[in-house]
C-alpha cells in the first residue's frame, strides 16, 4: 500500500475529526478551534476540515496534566510542591469551607 503506516492497527486511523476530539475532550468546538489556531493542538486541513493525529492530541494531553497533590512524596517539603504539605493542603480546604 502506498500510504501504509507501521505500527498502526489496519482498523484503525492515525487521524481524528474534529467531532471525535470534541467528544473525546468534552469541550466546545471554539476550545479546539482556539487551540489550534494558537498552535497548541497540531492539525492539517484536508479541504474544509481539519484532522487531528491521535498521537499530537495524546502528546498535548500529557503537556496538560498537572500533578496530583497526593502524588507528593512523604518528606518533600512545601517549597517542593505548589500545593504543600498534605497537612497545609487539608487546612487550606477546611478553611474555605
Amino acid at each position: 500500500m502506498l500510504f501504509e503506516t507501521p505500527n498502526h492497527d489496519t482498523n484503525t486511523s492515525p487521524f481524528l475529526t474534529l467531532g471525535e476530539v470534541l467528544r473525546y475532550l468534552r469541550v466546545n468546538a471554539r476550545t479546539v478551534y482556539r487551540l489550534i489556531r494558537s498552535g497548541e493542538l497540531p492539525a492539517t486541513r484536508v479541504g474544509r476540515q481539519w484532522r487531528i493525529r491521535e498521537s499530537d492530541l495524546e502528546q498535548w494531553l500529557e503537556t496538560q496534566r498537572v500533578a496530583s497533590p497526593r502524588a507528593v512524596k512523604a518528606g518533600t517539603s512545601a517549597s517542593d510542591s505548589p500545593w504543600g504539605t498534605d497537612a497545609q493542603i487539608q487546612e487550606v480546604t477546611r478553611s474555605s469551607r
